[in-house]
């Protein structure tokens, strides 16, 4: 019995020890999403009152745009006839400093 109460609180440990790291990574990742979202927002030269206007709450009626997005901008030129190393150079750029970029190692 004794054996069974220390293996049990071992796992309790243990579990917590996970859940503590896990949470510990999430908040990291929402730290760097409110950065990264914050330094679009103020971001000199492309964002523009029209860009801006476009961020609404779930409550909102107006949907997004995607053409007035950098994001949307960028894909949207992949069904132009331009360069499609330029155009998949130009997303990598905004996949890195958006943070959804993953390395080889982590797929």
């Amino acid at each position: 019995l004794t054996s069974l109460v220390a293996v049990t609180a071992l796992g309790k440990r243990h579990l917590e020890s996970v859940e503590r790291s896990m949470f510990k990574t999430l908040a990291v990742e929402r730290v760097h999403r409110a950065q990264a979202e914050f330094a679009l927002e103020h971001r000199p030269g492309e964002a523009s009152n029209q860009s801006k206007e476009c961020h609404h709450d779930a409550s909102s009626t107006v949907p997004s745009v995607p053409s007035t997005t950098v994001t949307g901008k960028q894909f949207g030129a992949l069904a132009e006839d331009t360069v499609l190393s330029e155009q998949l150079d130009g997303i990598r750029k905004i996949a890195e400093k958006e943070r959804w970029l993953i390395s080889e190692e982590e797929v």
